[in-house]
């Protein structure tokens, strides 16, 4: 998998403890280099990249028009999954919110995953992940840390307590 250097090293232990090789790709002004990530995919059989489009930490910048676009072409012709990390979309400093990546994905490519702590408890780890629905099956098997109660809300969703059709809208809505 590709991840951005620097990065985020929570998600890179995590991928790690999940079994990824982790392929560090640079991080410029303009966010990951997209180029990289290509000339990676023409050597090696890359099946994910990590990113933070909105707001790349712990670097700050934001991945360009460009770049996002290319790197869906990419992850359509590669066959490849984007986990797109929007950890804190609500906070915008100095600039107008931009779309998630998601949102332009027509071939489900992207799995989008936020989080509620930021606005509504911090002390509260709550997050929440869109996306195919396979991958999304897989996701909930795979929690590996459960003090963050993501087993148990993925158990609420998958179990009918929380109805079904909410994530469908909210994965709507995204898109």
């Amino acid at each position: 998998m590709v991840v951005g250097e620097p990065g985020y090293a929570y998600a890179n232990k995590t991928f790690e403890k999940l079994g990824a090789v982790l392929n560090r790709v640079a991080v410029d002004e303009q966010g990951i280099d997209v180029t990289a990530v290509e000339r990676l995919c023409k050597k090696k059989k890359i099946s994910l990249v990590y990113v933070m489009p909105h707001h790349h930490s712990p670097t700050t910048v934001r991945l360009s028009p460009q770049r996002r676009i290319r790197l869906l072409e990419l992850a359509r012709q590669h066959r490849m999954a984007i986990i797109e990390d929007d950890y804190d979309y609500d906070f915008h400093y100095d600039s107008n919110p931009v779309l998630p990546m998601a949102s332009l994905d027509h071939y489900g490519n992207v799995i989008y995953v936020g989080t509620l702590s930021k606005t509504l408890v911090p002390a509260v780890r709550l997050g929440f992940m869109t996306g195919p629905e396979d991958f999304i099956q897989l996701g909930g098997e795979k929690t590996i840390d459960h003090r963050f109660s993501g087993g148990c809300i993925y158990g609420a969703c998958n179990g009918g307590v929380i109805p079904k059709r909410y994530g469908q809208q909210a994965y709507t809505q995204i898109r």
